[in-house]
């Protein structure tokens, strides 16, 4: 069986795979059902949790790997990271365009 604690390199690789693997599936999740029952945002928020779901339940069986340290939340990081995205969202509004026109 896959042992998930072998190296740093082989988890980085692993996680870096998944994370793509769920862009795709988002894409295509989102021309699939094209704005028929929730936005684009919620599709990817669903598939964001149903991934985290599988990867904390296979984690659960190595409690001790490099690849749990990897998934530790590191409130700096999205602390750092989160003023940037609210400020580029809130310039990029295009305040002359109604609804509708």
């Amino acid at each position: 069986m896959f042992d998930f604690g072998t190296s740093i390199d082989t988890n980085v690789s692993i996680l870096t795979f998944v994370l793509i693997a769920l862009v795709i599936i988002s894409l295509i999740l989102n021309n699939v059902i094209q704005n028929r029952f929730i936005p684009d945002a919620g599709i990817t928020l669903l598939v964001g949790i149903a991934a985290g779901g599988v990867i904390e339940y296979v984690l659960s069986f190595y409690p001790d790997s490099a690849s749990a340290d990897l998934l530790n939340f590191n409130p700096i990081i999205f602390l750092i990271q989160l003023p940037p995205i609210i400020f580029n969202s809130g310039f990029n509004i295009d305040i002359g365009k109604e609804d509708g026109a």
